[in-house]
This record gives C-alpha cells, structure tokens and sequence, in this order.
C-alpha cells in the first residue's frame, strides 16, 4: 500500500448551533444554503487560534451577514441583494 498522505479531520461536531440560530443566520444570508456556510464557517475556524468561539452562535451569525444575500436573492423589500455568489 505505501505511505498514505497524512489527513487533517474536521470535525464538524465540535461546535453545536442552537436551533434558532439557524433561522438568524438564513434571514442573515438570504439565498445561501446555510448547512453549507456553517460547513464553510467550521472549516475556517478550525484554521484560527482562538477557536472554537466563545459564542458560537453570535460567530456564526455574524459569518453569515458578512456573506449577505445570494447574487440575485431578493430582499423581504423587493430589493436584489448585492452579496457574492
């Protein structure tokens, strides 16, 4: 078999978000499928130092109004979003 290549694991159950803060998160990021951001938030932050957060569920949110609106979602006000896709 020879020598494998050695493997970083994520773990993606190391941080749990509260149930509601799925739905902060979606109304933060509109268009976004927000399982996909949280995977994309986790696999950053276990690149960080500091991490896990202190307030993973603040972090997260916050993760994703950086994110903003899907390109072409439209706002609750009829507006198009400006976020990147």
């Amino acid at each position: 078999m020879g020598n494998l290549p050695a493997y970083s694991t994520l773990n993606l159950f190391e941080v749990r978000l509260k149930t509601d803060t799925y739905e902060k998160a979606k109304a933060a990021a509109p268009g976004w499928d927000i399982y996909v951001l949280e995977a994309e938030w986790k696999e950053w932050g276990s690149q960080q130092p500091d991490w896990p957060p202190k307030n993973p569920d603040g972090a997260f949110i916050g993760f994703c109004r950086k994110r903003g609106g899907y390109l072409g979602t439209r706002s609750r006000s009829g507006t198009r979003m400006q976020g990147t896709a």
